[in-house]
């Protein structure tokens, strides 16, 4: 129990054959954008994954911030993405996009350049209405609102359970019924996808308190976590998995992971709570991040566990450096628990890891593929740098002080050997 507290869930597989797995193969060509409505199933999702590179296929594993880092293999271009928001789109206005030259953009100078969406009541409130009906519009309502801000995931609505009065942010979960709260999610997610507004509740799972949430270890049997806790995400993501009977997604898609662990171990690494149950018992196929800046240092259990990327929010120009041991990322370092760096061959004798990052990038490709980010994508897409004054400025900064730095080298270099031959 003490080695799974200290976050000792995996160790990297050294001896395993991976052979058979195709990295930066240009054999195929297919866009991610290409697959919009494209079945589970449809073989072409493999031609896509082996396209990527290495560095590409693990970066986009390890970010699922508000921002989507750039696949120059498979078409994808980086770009704001989500808000966190459970009750309306209130945090992004009109004129909120990264891509400040797209046809669809609202200048800054536009007199709606600032509108914001609608922020609806609380979710108890919402949820005490007893109204599925109700629900369904108001997810119809969120879906439409997220074309006008180009939003395709929303980071809500929250699906925890009232445990208490004072358990933090009551306000943002709709009941102490899983029932009530799962059928609501439910209605909510569908209404939204009719949009392609993919709806990503949080906490996946037991966040049972939000002071000190990052240390909570609640112990509790299968039955009690079954019947309470995983059921109110349990009603919305199974409508989704028996809808597929009728050959399409259209319910929950997405998860925003807790802080929380379940018993020892933490709910970002826990492979039984995101593989065994959520993909694999309740058919689950969409995007689930983690909270804000949780467990970078456990980067190979957190995906081998079913997680799609970490939220690093606020990231831009996403690149290999959040796996520089040297760097510093939201106050977190890149290194892993047990003192290991991630790199691109880390793991070239793990088969395990690869398909895991293999299913990470598939699922993230899959959800973007079938949400209202198609609206901004056809044939002639493509990615244009540009240099910014900043940016400009910040690189010459480097090479004044890396010239600066070298001639103060030098300079002390030839004092030295002077000071040596006076001496003598």
């Amino acid at each position: 129990m003490l080695d799974l507290l200290n976050g000792n869930y995996y160790t990297v597989k050294t001896d395993q054959d991976t052979n058979g797995f195709t990295w930066g193969s240009t054999d195929t060509d297919v866009k991610f954008y290409q697959m919009q409505g494209a079945s589970w199933d449809d073989p072409r999702w493999d031609d896509l994954l082996s396209q990527m590179t290495r560095e590409e296929a693990w970066v986009l594993a390890a970010n699922a911030g508000d921002s989507i880092p750039s696949v120059e293999s498979a078409g994808l271009h980086e770009q704001k993405i989500t808000v966190n928001a459970g009750n309306g789109l209130d945090e992004i206005t009109l004129g909120s996009t990264l891509v400040a030259n797209a046809p669809w953009a609202i200048s800054a100078d536009d007199p709606n350049a600032g509108w914001y969406g609608i922020c609806f009541a609380s979710s108890p409130v919402l949820a005490s209405t007893f109204n599925p009906g109700f629900m369904h519009e108001l997810g119809e309502f969120i879906g439409i609102e997220s074309l006008f801000v180009g939003i395709p995931v929303l980071w809500g609505p929250g699906l925890n359970t009232h445990r208490t009065p004072y358990g933090g942010r009551n306000g943002e979960y709709y009941s102490e019924d899983p029932v009530l709260s799962g059928v609501a999610a439910m209605e909510y997610a569908i209404g939204a996808r009719e949009y392609g507004l993919i709806v990503a509740p949080k906490h996946f799972a037991f966040n049972d308190q939000e002071t000190k949430r990052k240390g909570l270890a609640p112990f509790m049997t299968e039955q009690r976590a079954r019947e309470i806790e995983l059921r109110a995400y349990q009603i919305p993501i199974e409508a989704t998995k028996y809808d597929r009977l009728a050959g399409e997604d259209t319910g929950m898609l997405g998860l925003m992971i807790s802080f929380s662990k379940i018993g020892p171990v933490e709910c970002t690494a826990s492979r039984g709570l995101l593989t065994d149950i959520l993909c694999e018992e309740w058919g689950f196929r969409g995007y689930a991040t983690t909270d804000i800046f949780d467990d970078p240092n456990l980067f190979s259990a957190v995906v081998y566990a079913g997680a799609t990327g970490f939220d690093f929010r606020g990231k831009s120009n996403i690149d290999m450096t959040i796996f520089d041991a040297t760097s510093i990322y939201g106050g977190v370092p890149a290194n892993q628990i047990d003192g290991t760096k991630i790199t691109t061959s880390l793991y070239d004798g793990d088969a395990d890891m690869m398909q895991a990052i293999k299913d990470s990038n598939k699922r993230t490709f899959y959800v973007l593929a079938n949400s209202n980010l198609m609206n901004s994508y056809n044939s002639t897409s493509h990615t244009v740098s540009l240099m910014t004054w900043w940016r400009a400025a910040y690189i010459s900064l480097i090479t004044v002080t890396a010239v600066l730095a070298a001639g103060s080298a030098a300079m002390y270099a030839v004092a030295a050997i002077k000071s040596t031959k006076e001496e003598s």
